[in-house]
This record gives C-alpha cells, structure tokens and sequence, in this order.
C-alpha cells in the first residue's frame, strides 16, 4: 500500500510509459468514438502545459515537464483513475444499468405514449409533446442523444407538419432534451460526480432538482404555446394520438411504485 503511495508522487520509467500509452488510446478511442473535435482540444491543453514559458500573457507559465504532465493525467486523483473514475463506477453505471432495463421493460414507449396523450391536443401540440415526452423518457434515461433520438424520430415530423419552421422544431427538441440533465432521478452523469465533489448524497440532489426542473420545462411549454399562438397554428388531429384509457390500462403499471 505504501509503495502504491509513493508511486503516485514518484512514478517509475514504466508507469510513465504506460501513462504515455494510455494517452495516446485514449485519444484515439474518443476520435473513433466523437470525432476529432475533443482530441484537439485536448492536444492543445497538454500542450499548453509544455509550452508554457513560451507563450504570452496569462496563457504563460513556468512550464511542465512530459513526466510531470503524464504523472498528472494519469497518476494522481485528479488522472484518469481518478475521482471521476471511481464516481462512474460506484453510481453512474448502475444508473445506466437501470435506465437501459427501463427502456427495455416497454417503460420508455409507455412515457413517449403518455406525452403524446397529454399534449396531442394542444395549440402547437406535437411541440409540446416533444417537451413533455422529452421530460418524462429522461427522467430514466439521462442521456440527451438517446432522448434526442428516441422522441426526435417523431416529433420533429410532427411539428414540421404543422406548421413549425426547421429551425425551430431543432431547437425545440434540443433544448427538450438538454433539460433531462436536470429532470430527476437520473439526470446526467455529471450529478453524480457534483455529489462526490462536494460530499452530498445523491438523493439530496435529486429533491432539489425537482423544483428547477419543472420550472424549466413549465417555462419551454408557454413559450412554445405563445409561438403557435403568434404563427397561428393549428392543434394536431386527435385520432393521431393514443387515447389515455388504451395505453394506461395496457401499461399503467408503470406509474405504479413496486419495492
């Protein structure tokens, strides 16, 4: 245990070795995985690092050598075995575990349904469906590329239809989704790590998130509704909606909680 201790403020050659090693895979990994957007950014900062006696203003600095770089993102609680590391291992992929048999079980056709239902015949009613549906299938999901792509394959469609311009049906469900990082008892990934930073409990969290969060979407639905109300929009046909009755005697259990 020591010595794992004093390898963390005096790594070896072969700890530097393999802190290079693992660098170099983990910026090809996020390449193939987001492109190469966050690689760069992230040359550029370790860069920063190397090359800061020679750069000007507040950018400079008294520099850092390679192994004092390595043994920064890799080494120290702060690297890549770190705080973040730990936190996505003990919460954040459970959560994932969770959300994905959620989905799965029928949970998040159940909550796209139930949007549907509640919104379909409204002024600028697929619009609002993106909204509410956006809240509720995050709420279990937690990733807004998911949500995007899970309500967003109809929604859009929807809005575009009635009425709503391209740009606006985008930003609607972009905005949508972003909020789910808020919306409780998933929400991002980062909530678990804000927890562990500064020692909260996560349900502590969660609680206190429910308020801004229905104030967020609250707020996205009246400006939509003032939006179809200026561009005179007109509210979706209701057949192309579920009835409450269908889906909830199918899949109310769903809203029921089970210990």
């Amino acid at each position: 245990m020591e010595y794992a201790m004093f390898r963390v403020t005096s790594p070896s050659i072969r700890d530097i070795n393999m802190g290079i090693i693992a660098i170099v895979m983990i910026l090809e990994t996020t390449r193939r995985v987001l492109g190469l957007t966050i690689p760069i950014l992230a040359i550029i900062f370790l860069a920063q690092l190397y090359f800061g006696p020679y750069l000007p203003g507040k950018l400079g600095h008294a520099g850092m050598s390679i192994k004092r770089i390595v043994e920064f993102t890799f080494n120290t609680q702060e690297a890549l075995f770190g705080v973040v590391t730990a936190t996505f291992a003990t919460f954040v992929f459970p959560f994932m575990i969770f959300g994905a048999f959620l989905e799965h079980s029928g949970a998040g056709t159940f909550f796209i349904d139930l949007g549907k239902a509640i919104t379909g015949q409204w002024r600028g009613g697929p619009a609002k469906t993106a909204t509410v549906t956006s809240a509720l299938f995050g709420s279990i999901s937690g990733s807004s590329v998911v949500n995007t792509v899970a309500t967003g394959s109809f929604t859009i469609p929807m809005m575009k239809r009635i009425g709503f311009k391209p740009k606006t049906t985008g930003a609607i469900e972009a905005i949508s989704s972003t909020g789910i990082q808020i919306m409780p008892p998933i929400m991002g990934a980062s909530v678990f790590i804000l927890a562990t930073i500064i020692e909260t409990e996560y349900l502590t969290i969660a609680l206190k998130n429910i308020i801004p969060a229905v104030i967020f979407f609250a707020f996205l639905l009246m400006m939509i509704d003032l939006g179809a109300l200026r561009a005179g929009l007109k509210v979706f046909l209701q057949k192309r909606f579920p009835g409450s009755e269908m889906f909830l005697n199918a899949d109310g259990s769903f809203l029921c909680p089970w210990d």
